[in-house]
């Protein structure tokens, strides 16, 4: 039997495997670049801060980068003198070190408000950012015995923190673990 096109039935079958092997061929090298691209790059990996033990120099770095979003890893000891304060507005993980028993090795002292997400004041409220903080030991915010003060947020966590001179968190909304 012979179609249209002058082909046999075992022609047309042998031409549309070719035409499956190639569709599965471009499909299999479009894919897989996007597939591995997050793996790669800016994205997987975490901004990491030194601390300097410097107000002057560790706010300003922390600052800028919770302001990049994503994955933030402190490392070392930071001071956030008497009036340092980070804003976060954008989804962020901030992460200290650890020992090997799982202990904070990242600690923060001092501190306005050390880490602080303001509400939007409109209503009503828009769902916040989402922040987890982690791993990190605060040493003595100034202001109202508070490290941390997250208010409005939609979803965050607070885990693996040890505070010292002072109350260990103001939260507003949400849940401590």
């Amino acid at each position: 039997m012979r179609f249209s096109s002058g082909c046999s039935i075992a022609e047309e079958e042998t031409a549309i495997k070719r035409s499956a092997r190639s569709y599965t061929l471009t499909l299999t090298l479009l894919c897989v670049p996007l597939t591995l691209a997050p793996l790669s790059g800016a994205e997987s990996q975490p901004a990491a801060v030194e601390g300097k033990h410097d107000p002057a120099v560790d706010v300003q770095a922390v600052q800028k980068a919770v302001d990049q979003g994503g994955t933030v890893l402190l490392k070392g000891r930071f001071d956030f003198g008497d009036k340092g304060s980070v804003t976060i507005t954008k989804d962020v993980n901030v992460l200290g070190e650890t020992d090997e028993r799982g202990a904070p090795r990242t600690t923060i002292r001092g501190g306005y408000y050390t880490f602080h997400s303001p509400p939007t004041g409109q209503t009503p409220p828009p769902p916040g950012p989402k922040i987890a903080i982690k791993n990190i030991h605060f040493d003595g915010a100034l202001v109202r015995n508070n490290q941390v003060v997250i208010e409005g947020q939609e979803a965050w966590c607070i885990r693996g923190e040890r505070a010292r001179n002072r109350e260990a968190l103001h939260l507003r909304s949400g849940c401590t673990l």
